[in-house]
């Protein structure tokens, strides 16, 4: 006996009947003709009997004649592709719809994919005939009329976990039948050499960015980024990759973070990043450079990157091709709507300008916090005394029409205090929100000076 398969329906051919021999002992005629009567309706019972069976034994599933099928295809049974030593055999039957076995003539379309990442592995189109059907035993004892093939491992491509195969049959009328085998056994990746495939296709489909933003202690640089495959864990996954470097280019070890980091779309769609890129916050040391990549899960494929923002406070502006800080960005927003001033009040001690006033959106914390909004006050102050003389950002108020007064909250840039002759501080102090329904301001200054205060009022229409 021939066996077909190793595992999963393992089919073993059926053996065909041995013949009975040339001569056959005969036997020996009774005399009486009683023995003729009882043999005459021996043999006449024996016929009605086989009469009857013979439409119960072609019911059968595998022992209807093939020769002359009277039923049309109507699905494929019996589909399973499974592992057998280097080769991995396939086997699939014809069946009609009450369930009977059935052959054709036809041509067989077979494809074998990644379940992962659906990719095809192995595709072949072949002609098979209606006598290359044959009887096969599987290990529960079922006859079935299969057709069986054997694919070498060696001409599948290596994939990830299991494969999904597909089959078509197309019969001689044109019409195709399609059945689906999964979990099948295919070459799979090693670690390493699906990383090295997976950096290889993000090398030659990336895009080069090279941007630079140059702050205070460190130059920011954006390499290249793009769509990225990732295996872990049993799962394939796509994700948006960034390549940067950071520099420190000031003195002494510079703490550098990532953390909040976030891509937005062109589209206006944001997403933060993911935890599983190669670039870690923590310090430079001066005039050392940290490289990695940062994850962005769940971006779409087709997806325009409008901009980066590193830590909430680096910016890199890549539809206008332009890089800036939190800071600037918010800065940029003040000068474009505040109301300019530039009013000069000399007396005293101190040349004092009012420089420009309006609502000032920054961060609570100057770097971090919630996003805020105060009234801000821009201010230039010059000593004109002959020696150093005090005064100070706390003895600036605002009151507006409606009687409201608003002392100086912290925060700000304007650092007074000892100024000496011709020495210029300027800068802006903060105030909470004023009522929205002022329409006119006072900005006060007050030089707590002796014996008598000096005081420098502004009043500006907002």
């Amino acid at each position: 006996m021939k066996i077909k398969a190793v595992s999963g329906v393992m089919l073993t051919e059926v053996p065909r009947p041995q013949e009975m021999p040339s001569e056959a002992p005969q036997p020996v005629p009774k005399k009486k003709r009683t023995g003729l009567y009882i043999g005459i309706v021996l043999v006449t019972l024996i016929v009605i009997v086989v009469v009857l069976a013979i439409p119960f034994f072609s019911s059968l599933p595998g022992l209807k004649p093939t020769s002359t099928p009277t039923e049309p295809i109507h699905h494929i049974d019996y589909f399973v592709v499974m592992e057998k030593d280097e080769y991995l055999q396939g086997q699939f039957a014809l069946m009609s719809e009450e369930l009977e076995f059935l052959t054709s003539d036809g041509t067989v379309l077979f494809t074998i994919r990644d379940q992962t990442t659906n990719k095809t592995l192995y595709q072949k189109e072949f002609a098979v005939k209606k006598g290359d059907f044959k009887y096969y035993e599987t290990l529960l004892g079922k006859t079935v009329l299969a057709y069986l093939w054997l694919i070498p491992r060696s001409d599948v491509n290596k994939g990830f976990s299991y494969g999904i195969a597909k089959l078509t049959f197309i019969a001689p009328d044109g019409k195709s039948y399609s059945d689906t085998s999964e979990y099948v056994s295919i070459p799979k990746y090693t670690e390493e050499e699906a990383k090295q495939m997976f950096e290889n296709e993000y090398t030659a489909s990336a895009t080069t960015v090279n941007m630079v933003l140059t702050v205070e202690d460190f130059q920011i640089t954006i390499i290249k980024m793009g769509m990225f495959s990732r295996y872990t864990y049993s799962d394939f996954e796509r994700t948006f990759r960034v390549d940067l470097k950071v520099k420190n280019i000031g003195s002494g070890t510079k703490s550098f973070s990532v953390y909040d980091t976030i891509l937005v779309t062109t589209t206006g769609l944001q997403y933060e990043r993911s935890f599983y890129g190669t670039f870690e916050s923590g310090d430079i040391s001066a005039g050392a450079t940290k490289e990695g990549y940062l994850l962005f899960d769940d971006v779409p494929e087709t997806a325009n990157i409008a901009k980066l923002v590193i830590d909430k406070i680096y910016i890199f502006d890549f539809q206008k091709d332009e890089t800036y800080t939190l800071m600037e960005m918010y800065e940029n927003m003040y000068l474009q709507s505040a109301i300019t001033v530039q009013r000069t009040i000399t007396k005293g001690d101190f040349s004092i300008t009012l420089v420009r006033v309006g609502h000032f959106t920054h961060l609570e914390y100057d770097t971090w916090g919630d996003e805020v909004t105060e009234f801000r006050v821009d201010l230039k102050v010059t000593s004109i005394a002959s020696e150093p003389e005090y005064i100070f950002e706390s003895d600036i108020v605002i009151v507006d029409n409606l009687g409201n007064q608003y002392n100086y909250e912290y925060g700000g840039t304007l650092d007074l205090g000892e100024i000496y002759p011709r020495v210029t501080r300027e800068g802006y102090v903060l105030f909470l929100e004023l009522d929205e329904n002022a329409i006119r301001i006072t900005v006060i200054v007050t030089d707590t000076a002796y014996p008598e205060d000096i005081v420098y009022e502004f009043t500006v229409s907002i």
